[in-house]
């Protein structure tokens, strides 16, 4: 039984390491004079090809939302690594941000 527990375990913690099928493997807040912008890039980490959209969230200091992006990365190939960059704007007070990946809506509609 206890093994049963383990291995049980060992799939579940497997399966939520292995979810996201597109990683974002660098990203960073870019400025340049009073303009901002996010640029990064992401990995197909999935057995076919896929589209996504990544959304960018600009927020300040102290969390508030400041606005947001969406960048459209099309037939991303498995095992691809492509490079993004949003568009540069003039947003004050950014201090951070957050990178959404939105895949389309689920099967139950939401």
């Amino acid at each position: 039984m206890l093994a049963g527990a383990l291995a049980f375990g060992g799939f579940v913690f497997y399966s939520l390491a292995t979810v996201e099928p597109v990683r974002v493997v660098r990203s960073q807040l870019d400025r340049a004079g009073d303009r901002v912008c996010v640029a990064g890039a992401v990995r197909n980490t999935a057995n076919s090809a896929r589209a996504i959209d990544l959304e960018v969230h600009y927020f300040d200091r102290q969390g508030r939302p400041l606005g947001q992006d969406t960048v459209v990365i099309a037939d991303l190939a498995p095992g691809a690594v492509r490079d993004f960059k949003t568009p540069a704007h003039i947003i004050t007070g950014v201090a951070d941000f957050s990178i959404y990946m939105n895949k389309g809506r689920n099967p139950y509609g939401n």
